[in-house]
């Protein structure tokens, strides 16, 4: 069974592509937007990166899901412009963009301040709960070092890093901040949101769409999008009733599925989390029903498989068929043949058997002899063969003379 999940698996690999800017996205997860306020983004912060933070922020729809903005400039003077909200609380997302609009830039571009404010939030609320940061900027890094001192960190506990250049900002700087190269988007600040919001919002989406299952020991499919951006070593499935968890860690993990090997669950409405590593976990936006199959869904797939094993013995007969009457048709001339051989040739009819041929005897008395008269009876015998010149050479004729009264 696990061989078939996994080649179904396998099967139903596909890449969900993002929907476009009215997309939504069902994670349940905390997301950071730590943003370059320095002296260089004097002019486009407020016309391009504010617009860009706003975008992508109002395609998240889970009312679970948590947003929080961070500014950085000088060293040690990053700002917690709004902290973790949730989306249910618009009035609170709104008055953190207002903020983001308010900020004047100046300063240099001191990141690893901002994300020792973000760090800091994300150990404050726990290693369970998946943490995504943004960093967008527009110039080099004044503290390479330490920012990447402090992004390996972040990425230890099992958050993922993403990076948005603006204009001049340097692309190697932002893979090696970023949790993976293709995790990074680099663009004018014109085409900013353009270029990076689809792109940025899909790679910024976990989520589970669509729980799959029939009965309480079958796998348990996950779709979705965003489960391969973890470096995780091993995974989890969970699931959660009434107080009861239960875990397999048979899992198999591609970009838009996560596959969970018979779990064997009791029938009921189950809540269903991945884990990666152990440390975070990617939540269902809907319940896993699972129904007692032990009657109904066990005797229809009990009756599809032995109908799946007729129609395949019935399918084996009609080929051995088939190639028995080929066989047959090829052998048949050479058969025949043979056979044709072996009977003994028919004998010649004999022509019907001819009477012997029988000759006259013939008196000769009348032609002329001795005797009284001058007639002297002579009797020649033919023989078989005739009178003929031939006839003479074979037998010759007897002849004899009578005398009456001798």
């Amino acid at each position: 069974m696990r061989h078939l999940g996994i080649l179904l698996s396998t099967l139903l690999y596909f890449d969900l592509s993002w929907k476009g800017v009215s997309g939504e996205c069902q994670g349940d997860y905390d997301l950071y937007f730590v943003i370059d306020s320095s002296q260089s983004a004097m002019g486009i912060f407020t016309t391009s990166i504010v617009p860009f933070v706003e975008s992508i922020s109002g395609t998240f729809t889970n009312q679970e899901f948590r947003l929080s903005y961070i500014t950085f400039s000088w060293e040690d003077a990053a700002v917690v412009q709004m902290p973790l909200t949730k989306v249910e609380d618009s009035q609170g997302i709104q008055e953190g963009i207002d903020k983001l609009k308010m900020v004047n830039p100046g300063g240099l571009t001191f990141l690893s301040s901002g994300l020792q404010l973000a760090l800091s939030s994300i150990r404050s609320v726990g290693e369970s709960r998946l943490s995504i940061i943004i960093v967008i900027t527009d110039g080099s890094l004044s503290d390479e070092d330490a920012s990447y001192m402090l992004s390996d960190t972040i990425k230890e506990l099992g958050a993922v890093i993403m990076g948005v250049g603006v204009g001049r900002a340097v692309s190697s700087q932002l893979k090696t901040l970023a949790s993976k190269d293709a995790f990074t988007c680099h663009a004018e600040a014109s085409d900013l949101t353009n270029m990076c919001l689809l792109p940025i919002s899909n790679k910024a989406c976990i989520e589970i769409t669509t729980i799959t299952s029939t009965c309480h020991c079958s796998n348990v499919f996950l779709e979705g999008t965003g489960f391969n951006k973890f470096k995780s070593a091993t995974q989890k499935c969970r699931f959660t009733l009434n107080g009861v968890t239960k875990e397999t860690t048979d899992v198999q993990v591609n970009r838009s599925m996560a596959l969970c090997a018979n779990p064997c669950l009791s029938p009921g409405n189950w809540i269903v989390d991945v884990s990666f590593d152990g440390k975070v976990y990617v939540r269902a936006s809907e319940v896993l029903t699972v129904q007692d199959c032990s009657q109904t869904g066990g005797l229809a797939q009990s009756d599809a498989t032995g109908l799946g094993v007729g129609l395949f013995f019935l399918f084996l007969i009609l080929i051995l068929a088939v190639v028995g009457l080929l066989l047959l048709w090829f052998f048949l001339p050479f058969i025949r043949g043979k056979v044709a051989k072996r009977l003994p040739p028919g004998r010649p009819k004999e022509p019907p058997a001819r009477p012997p041929k029988t000759w006259a005897t013939v008196d000769t008395s009348l032609y002329g002899g001795g005797g009284a008269g001058g007639i002297k009876p002579v009797k020649v015998q033919w023989g078989d063969k005739g009178a003929t010149e031939e006839g003479n050479k074979l037998e010759k004729a007897k002849v004899y003379h009578s005398s009456e009264g001798r």
